[in-house]
């Protein structure tokens, strides 16, 4: 799988982009490329996801991050950041994505993710 996630980064006196937030999880390599197409509003910006193999894991994982993004970002909440009010629905959201995210990781990188996610 690859994912793009729209991001702020540093750049350093040699002119790299540097990660301020490096990933959760183990990942194979990190990319910055930047787009001029985009640009912040103040509305939160979804992860682009693409599977690269065929895998229902995979898209399994794909669609809950999506579902979990939707209901996080409904209405006022797209420009709210910070601590969120967890209501059942987000998370009911969230545990489907973690599980998914657990099965996916566990198959493709052989790592055990811990049952609550932060």
């Amino acid at each position: 799988m690859i994912e793009a996630e729209f991001h702020a980064v540093w750049r350093d006196s040699r002119g790299r982009r540097r990660d301020v937030t490096p990933p959760s999880v183990p990942v194979g390599r990190v990319v910055f490329l930047p787009d001029p197409q985009l640009s912040f509003d103040g509305r939160q910006i979804d992860n682009f996801r693409v599977s690269l193999v065929d895998d229902p894991l995979v898209d399994d994982f794909i669609a809950a991050a999506e579902a979990y993004f939707e209901v996080t970002n409904r209405g006022k909440l797209a420009t709210e950041y910070g601590r969120l009010r967890v209501t059942p629905e987000i998370a009911a959201a969230r545990e489907r994505w973690w599980a998914a995210e657990r099965r996916m990781v566990a198959k493709h990188y052989d790592v055990t993710l811990p049952e609550n996610m932060p």
